[in-house]
């Protein structure tokens, strides 16, 4: 009767293969607002990992081909020298042993792979970070997806460092929340990290707009309304 989708891309590819725009809705997931918040406290997260005093550079998530860390490897290489930054790595998949090998290949003492996480703690997790990165390969279909993790990451008030083309960047972009770097582009990636280990009101600045713009445009408890909204329109008819 109806098709719902969750990244405003899809519903333009779906009205290009013939399907009526007035059969689709989009309507994104968002995020727990209340859940994903900037007093979250990190610092127990902090200390537990040794990171007191450090610029930490989150990446929370899948560890598998799609995700390209790899290119993070590589740029944490560039700043092995920068004492004060520090990448901090949470999630598991079958790439990690190849990727912890090869942190261990190129000497990375800045890159700590921190094991994996119940998600009630995933706060704590994201609080701890200066900022977070969110990183795909440059594939045409990622262009299209709306990676969750970002909208918890600008609920909690923290900067996205962001290494995906598309849809994301757009959402990025007009909310003022981070910065974009080309994707597979290690060198970029590495010095736009150094200038924000650098700049701590820019960053500051960032996280307020992520969250300013979550809470107006991508709060869940809106999300689901719309969603209930919908569902009893489609009843109705």
């Amino acid at each position: 009767t109806h098709i719902l989708v969750n990244s405003p891309a899809y519903k333009e590819y779906m009205i290009s293969k013939g399907v009526p725009a007035d059969k689709i809705t989009f309507i994104a997931y968002g995020t727990d607002v209340d859940m994903f918040n900037p007093q979250v406290d990190g610092s127990a997260i902090r200390a537990e990992l040794g990171l007191q005093e450090k610029f930490v550079v989150l990446y929370a998530g899948a560890l598998g081909q799609a995700n390209d860390i790899d290119t993070l490897l590589r740029a944490a290489g560039r700043l092995k020298d920068e004492e004060k930054i520090r990448f901090v790595i949470f999630g598991d998949g079958k790439e990690r042993p190849r990727l912890q090998a090869e942190a261990e290949r190129l000497g990375l003492r800045n890159v700590l792979f921190a094991g994996t996480r119940p998600k009630r703690e995933m706060p704590q997790v994201v609080a701890a970070a200066d900022v977070c990165l969110a990183i795909l390969q440059d594939i045409p279909m990622f262009r299209t997806t709306y990676p969750n993790k970002v909208f918890d990451t600008m609920a909690a008030g923290r900067a996205t460092v962001l290494v995906i083309d598309g849809i994301t960047r757009t959402l990025i972009e007009s909310s003022g929340g981070g910065v974009y770097v080309q994707p597979g582009d290690d060198a970029q990636l590495a010095q736009t990290i150094l200038e924000l280990s650098k700049d701590a009101p820019r960053v500051q600045g960032m996280g307020k707009n992520a969250r300013d713009y979550l809470v107006k445009h991508l709060d869940r408890r809106d999300k689901l309304n719309e969603t209930l909204a919908l569902l009893q329109k489609l009843v109705g008819q």
